[in-house]
């Protein structure tokens, strides 16, 4: 089960085909739109009557997910191909990681994305690979604002009253942030508040974790390491994990607890 991306689990979907493997793709999205295209292109893939896999798509958010597999009592495969499990500072990260294991069995696994694309040495790829398409950010952003005016009832949010920004920040770690900031004061009528001219809201970011970190932090979790696979000329990891059995959690909480997590 993971939050789909048709583009990143049809290559393993593919390899479990070619193994013969059989298996049930359980797809979770928010978005109902979403989900419908993605799966029946994912159904069209593995439509041949000889197929080992089926696919299916549950309506939802995280928690609804997690409600609905803990009914299903075979081993699980939890996927979060992409960076988003971990994609947070290191406090939140560390807890959604805890959040699934409260979820996982003894034989689950859990097979997770990191970018460790790192500052200063991957710069210039990673705002290459966050300002491609500006025209498009544009449209999401703007997209964004209709529908926050539209629940809030008010005009809270139109273009000319904003400024679309973007950094890079190194420290505590390497993070890519999305962010606009008010060009005049804007009077929040409904909520008796004034956003400042310059104030800054932040839209969304994407933080980076070297190979170490996300070891540390899959340890802390009650998660073991089984492998770690990295793309060709990139600095992007799946990391395969594993409840730690109990002699192996003890060991853990021993070896670092003297270190301070920021």
């Amino acid at each position: 089960m993971q939050s789909i991306d048709t583009r990143k689990v049809q290559h393993l979907l593919a390899a479990f085909e070619s193994t013969r493997t059989p298996a049930t793709y359980l797809a979770l999205d928010i978005s109902k739109a979403s989900l419908s295209h993605n799966i029946a292109y994912l159904v069209g893939e593995h439509s041949r009557p000889d197929s080992v896999i089926k696919c299916a798509g549950l309506w939802g958010t995280f928690q609804d997910g997690k409600e609905y597999v803990d009914k299903i009592t075979t081993p699980r495969l939890f996927l979060s191909l992409g960076s988003v499990l971990c994609n947070d500072p290191w406090p939140e990260a560390l807890h959604h990681l805890k959040n699934w294991v409260e979820t996982m069995r003894q034989d689950d696994l859990l097979l997770i994305g990191m970018d460790a694309h790192m500052l200063p040495d991957s710069e210039d790829k990673l705002w290459a690979a966050y300002h491609s398409r500006g025209d498009l950010y544009r449209r999401f952003f703007l997209n964004g604002f209709e529908h926050a005016n539209r629940l809030a009832g008010e005009q809270w949010f139109r273009e000319e009253d904003w400024t679309f920004e973007a950094q890079l920040e190194k420290e505590p770690t390497t993070r890519h942030r999305f962010f606009f900031r008010a060009n005049r004061d804007i009077t929040l009528a409904k909520l008796e508040r004034v956003i400042e001219k310059g104030e800054e809201f932040d839209w969304f970011d994407s933080h980076k974790y070297s190979e170490d970190s996300v070891q540390l932090m899959c340890s802390k979790a009650g998660l073991s390491v089984i492998d770690v696979w990295q793309a060709p000329d990139s600095e992007f990891r799946q990391y395969l994990l594993k409840i730690k059995d109990k002699d192996q959690r003890e060991d853990a909480d021993s070896a670092v607890s003297g270190m301070e997590v920021c």
